[in-house]
């Protein structure tokens, strides 16, 4: 969930702790991990952050997490996000490019 988190977002807040030792490091990102509210984590992010972290927050060790609910809830996520927007895609560009570039150029009769 926290990647998640940090693909839209593009940082989490224990990002560029400083300490002496590693082990020092990892205490600061615990204590982080402990005291920050959810609710904190996922501001300015869409409801479907809130609800994975929740969600997954909620889990016991050996429950099994039930990826498909959470894809789809995702899924719904990024379409909310995407609708109605067009993106030109580099390989769409790249394609039309060439085809044009293959109507121009006459065939080799070897």
């Amino acid at each position: 969930a926290y990647t998640l988190i940090y693909l839209f977002r593009g940082s989490l807040p224990w990002q560029g702790i400083r300490a002496g030792k590693k082990t020092e490091i990892y205490e600061k990102i615990k204590q982080i991990k402990s005291e920050i509210s959810i609710e904190i984590l996922c501001k300015g992010l869409p409801i479907e952050f809130l609800r994975c972290m929740h969600y997954c927050k909620n889990l016991n060790f050996q429950d099994k997490p039930d990826y498909a609910q959470l894809k789809m809830q995702f899924k719904e996520c990024y379409e909310k996000i995407e609708e109605g927007k067009k993106y030109d895609f580099d390989w769409e560009i790249l394609n039309l490019d060439l085809s044009d570039e293959h109507k121009k150029t006459p065939r080799s009769t070897y």
